[in-house]
């Protein structure tokens, strides 16, 4: 579970999905979404405004321990304790 506070309307955003820790939570270059990784070997992209899960994506062998989006947010790429780098499309 990821919680987000916004202290513009003081509320706070949950966003469920993965099924055991999160490890790494990384904001898109446009404020709207972030993509999370964690100890279920998935990456997640989360919609913040609607708590949504936009895209889930597996592929690797361990668990997900960086992440960097690209400028345009059309790009994640994500490392893992697998040894394994991966670009993922990000572009909904």
């Amino acid at each position: 579970t990821i919680r987000i506070f916004d202290s513009e309307d003081e509320r706070t955003h949950v966003l469920r999905g993965h099924t055991s820790a999160v490890l790494s939570v990384t904001w898109c270059p446009d404020g709207k979404r972030v993509a999370s990784g964690g100890a279920d070997q998935t990456i997640r992209i989360f919609d913040v405004t609607r708590t949504v899960i936009m895209q889930k994506n597996d592929g690797h062998g361990g668990y997900i321990t960086s992440k960097s989006w690209s400028y345009d947010g059309k790009y994640l790429v994500t490392g893992s304790v697998d040894q394994n780098i991966r670009v993922w499309d990000a572009s909904l």
